[in-house]
């Protein structure tokens, strides 16, 4: 006898909640980092504009010059760096042109479709996501090419090492699978990650939004000679019609009916190169005539405001596939990667002069001193020229950290419980970290990778970790 609808729902939910628990239990063998709970990023990448309302996202971001992908999930209008991943791209530099170049293309893309194992051939490993490259603006401006997918790979991971594609380990997939959402999620790929300050991206959102609500007051009134200014000379539409065409033919619409009502939903803005991306669902009616689905704005920034450069329409994608990666495989994944990690032999460290821990101690103390009087120039000379922090280079953590100083009157920070590792050539710091400013504190364990520079000791690597997480020192 069949199985009732309701029955079926209910297992299927069971299955579900099943492979979650699973994860959970094993979701980060193997992946470069685990997931993040340190606090909101004051410093984002550029192109994250504004992901969404109403609901956790999750946003991909790819560095290709230092082969790196980054997960940001964007919850309660704060952005967090929830993991950072080796992976691999085109074995040619610059961006994507043409068919067979062997680059990685550049700027923001939503994957639209979803291969499983069984789907794919082995150099694909266990999962693919397919990107929509060549977007519509792509396309405008010649360049070619398909098949642009992020996806795993059964081979030990190298860098530049792909045909075009960003791929990942296979236990690094495996851990994005319950994130990733066809048509929504977004990749966004630099060649080097630009960042900028969230309050200055949350000033431009708000001027950018303010702009698409204005376009869609005056269409909706009616206004022409006040919509259609708000289109560049430039403009193509999806289905051909350049700025002249377009305005006749919108013109006809807006003597045609006598009520336009359209309604805007979802909006999201993220950046394409030098374009700003405004996407939403649109619900449009016209007398009797409705015509629902997603829309997207091209916008070009022009004279301190904005025009639109490209639109495109699309009816609302099917509902995705609930497929996913059965049981045995995730299970296969989590198997070679506790395997892989007992596996793998400590990395040699090369024989140097080993400092006596006091030295540490106080080169700790003048940094920590240097940070609480807001002195920059002596904080930023005890880290090493190659140092990096969440994506951020050396340059860039400057900024950062700048930013910060400007904007609290007053840090005070407390180290306990510190502990000094020293081993040939590289000093570990570990120590609990109590930090407050005029309106920020937290609470967590600071760990800090200190390496020989020119003679002196610098540090290399610094993390940190919430303890409500469960941090230990």
């Amino acid at each position: 006898m069949a199985m009732p609808l309701k029955a079926r729902r209910i297992k299927l939910n069971l299955t579900f909640l099943f492979l979650v628990f699973i994860l959970s239990l094993y979701g980060t063998l193997g992946s470069a980092e685990e997931m993040s709970e340190a606090g909101p990023q004051e410093r984002v990448p550029d192109a994250l504009i504004e992901p969404g309302p109403g609901k956790d996202r999750f946003i991909i971001v790819v560095e290709k010059a230092t082969q790196k992908l980054f997960l940001y999930e964007f919850k309660i209008g704060q952005y967090f760096l929830r993991r950072t991943l080796d992976c691999t791209t085109g074995e040619n530099d610059g961006d994507k042109l043409a068919e067979g170049d062997r680059r990685t293309p550049e700027g923001f893309y939503i994957f639209n479709n979803k291969h499983l194992e069984s789907e794919l051939a082995p150099i694909y490993g266990i999962l693919a996501y397919p990107m929509d490259y060549p977007n519509f603006w792509d396309q405008f401006q010649g360049k070619a090419g398909k098949g642009i997918w992020m996806h795993g790979t059964n081979r030990r991971l190298a860098p530049r090492d792909s045909n075009g594609c960003v791929a990942l380990n296979n236990i690094d997939i495996l851990n994005l699978e319950t994130l990733v959402r066809l048509y929504e999620t977004p990749i966004i790929i630099y060649d080097k990650v630009r960042y900028r300050n969230v309050r200055e991206i949350n000033l431009e959102a708000a001027r950018i939004k303010a702009f698409v609500e204005e376009w869609r007051r005056t269409w909706a009134r009616k206004n022409f000679r006040q919509y259609i200014s708000m289109y560049s000379k430039e403009f193509l539409s999806n289905d051909g019609k350049n700025y002249q065409a377009w305005k006749e033919h919108k013109s006809r619409l807006n003597e045609l009916y006598s009520k336009i009502e359209i309604n805007l939903d979802d909006l999201r803005i993220f950046r394409h190169q030098d374009k700003i991306v405004v996407l939403f669902d649109q619900y449009y009616r016209g007398d009797g005539f409705v015509n629902n689905g997603v829309k997207r704005l091209y916008l070009a920034e022009a004279k301190g405001g904005y025009k639109i450069a490209a639109e495109v329409w699309h009816p609302f994608p099917p509902e995705p596939s609930p497929k996913e990666l059965p049981l045995e495989v995730r299970n296969r994944i989590l198997a070679e990667a506790r395997l892989a990690a007992r596996a793998a032999p400590p990395e040699s460290k090369p024989a140097q002069v080993t400092p006596d821990k006091e030295t540490v101690l106080r080169i700790v103390q003048g940094w920590l001193a240097a940070w609480q009087k807001k002195d920059m120039a002596g904080y930023l000379k005890h880290y090493h020229p190659e140092f990096t922090y969440n994506g951020m280079d050396l340059a860039a953590y400057r900024a950062y950290k700048t930013d910060l100083a400007d904007k609290y009157k007053k840090i005070t920070i407390k180290a306990e419980k510190m502990e000094i590792k020293v081993d040939g050539g590289q000093a570990l710091v570990t120590f609990l970290q109590n930090y407050r400013s005029d309106h920020y504190r937290d609470r967590g364990l600071k760990t800090l990778v200190l390496v020989k520079h020119d003679q002196e000791w610098r540090i290399k690597e610094e993390s940190w970790q919430d303890i409500k997480a469960g941090a230990k020192p």
